[in-house]
């Protein structure tokens, strides 16, 4: 799977961005889904604004942004609950993911 095809959720829960902050490869996209029992809006917010907003998000909805081959950092949040803020960290390299089991040994 190609960083272009790759998707990630982002999960609104208890008027928070779960995860609040998350590294990508360029070339990914986002999804948000509001699992909250209220509305909510996902605005880019910083240097990104203007990037992405989405309409208010009922329950169960959900918005999706693709992010192009730049680099740098997508501030967001949730003009309605200001406290409600997330980034999305775009990094190029060949992998984003970290090894942390190690295998298991033979006695």
């Amino acid at each position: 799977m190609t960083a272009s095809t790759k998707i990630t959720t982002i999960h609104i829960k208890n008027n928070t961005f779960v995860p609040a902050e998350l590294t990508v490869l360029p070339g990914t996209g986002i999804t948000w889904v509001n699992d909250d029992a209220v509305t909510h809006i996902v605005k880019a917010t910083g240097g990104a604004t203007g990037k992405f907003v989405s309409a208010e998000l009922i329950t169960g909805a959900r918005f999706g942004y693709t992010f192009g081959e730049a680099t740098g950092t997508y501030e967001f949040m949730d003009p309605k609950y200001p406290d409600m803020k997330g980034a999305i960290i775009i990094k190029k390299g060949e992998t984003l993911w970290v090894a942390t089991n190690t295998p298991a040994t033979s006695p």
